[in-house]
């Protein structure tokens, strides 16, 4: 434990028996910190999920169950075709013919989707970081949890 002096300001780690046989025994007290620094680290990290992870829910709820399960396929597709316009996109290609729109423009809207959600992650990695690299509580305390979406 760790104990501090009021008359001197010193401070010592020493169990409380040790503290007891000094002669200014009654000049010692406990300092008792709330929690530790890798504590409340965690707590701010879980904390920051919780934000990041119900506005994802909230994203993906916004669509049919149905089409979430082509999101992982339109993904890849978008990407791949944003890198060679010339990969095949044979979901993409079917959703676009089904809705009557143009592919291309499809494939831009699911690239643009992609990059949004990948920058929002992003985001939240940063915030991640820069949680676990505080290294005092006040630079802890000065770091903003955000609300999803980032601009």
């Amino acid at each position: 434990m760790k104990f501090k002096n009021i008359k001197t300001n010193n401070s010592i780690i020493a169990r409380q028996e040790f503290i007891d046989t000094l002669t200014d025994a009654s000049d010692w007290y406990e300092v008792v910190q709330a929690k530790p620094l890798e504590q409340l680290q965690q707590d701010s990290i879980i904390k920051l999920h919780s934000k990041y992870d119900k506005f994802f829910k909230a994203y993906k709820e916004s669509y049919p169950e149905g089409e979430q399960s082509s999101f992982d396929d339109k993904r890849k597709e978008a990407l791949a075709w944003k890198l060679d316009d010339t990969s095949p996109t044979p979901v993409c290609d079917t959703i676009a013919t089904a809705r009557g729109e143009d592919r291309l423009d499809f494939l831009q809207s699911v690239y643009d989707a992609v990059i949004y959600l990948t920058y929002q992650e992003g985001s939240m990695i940063k915030v991640r970081d820069a949680i676990k690299a505080a290294t005092t509580e006040d630079e802890l305390d000065a770091i903003e949890i955000p609300t999803f979406p980032v601009d």
